[in-house]
């Protein structure tokens, strides 16, 4: 009996940031054999463009680049309101720049050089993480919009008495 190989799962897509051609060529390559749709940028400009205009999952943007810096690109992403998760790289890492990228909103901060493994770990974490959102965001509304079950399902009535409404 002959094998059918594997169709590929898609894990979600992400956008590749850094200036450096040589690692957003490895990291799309990496990222794509693991089943992600990647789409990479040299030029911080043009991929705050993009991802106002195209639904993305998770953002992997370099810390120091010649046009803006990932402070910059996430600052960016959060004001226009873009839902995706943000990691940011660096080669010149310290706990102060991590604690900055985090209170600025970044899922984490990863140092160059990684490891594959960690990179994909912490991509996974951050695309869980914004799965578990939109789920959240999601029961939310229908719990408030009593849509989950026309508003008069059992789970629906002991949840209003939980809460006292």
């Amino acid at each position: 009996m002959i094998k059918e190989p594997a169709k590929p799962t898609y894990k979600g897509s992400i956008v590749v940031i850094d200036d450096e051609e040589n690692m957003g060529k490895i990291l799309s390559k990496v990222l794509q054999l693991e089943g992600y749709f990647v789409t990479v940028f040299r030029e911080p400009g043009l991929a705050l463009a993009h991802l106002e205009s195209v639904p993305t999952d998770l953002v992997l943007t370099d810390m120091r680049m010649p046009e803006m810096t990932g402070f910059d690109v996430l600052s960016r992403l959060r004001e226009h309101g873009v839902p995706c998760e943000v990691v940011v790289m660096t080669a010149y890492g310290t706990i102060e720049g991590a604690i900055e990228c985090v209170k600025k909103g970044a899922f984490d901060y990863i140092t160059k050089p990684f490891k594959t493994e960690e990179m994909l770990l912490t991509i996974s974490r951050a695309l869980e993480h914004k799965r578990l959102k939109e789920m959240n965001t999601a029961l939310t509304e229908a719990f408030n919009t009593g849509s989950a079950g026309s508003g008069s399902s059992t789970m629906i009535r002991q949840m209003q008495t939980l809460i006292g409404d």
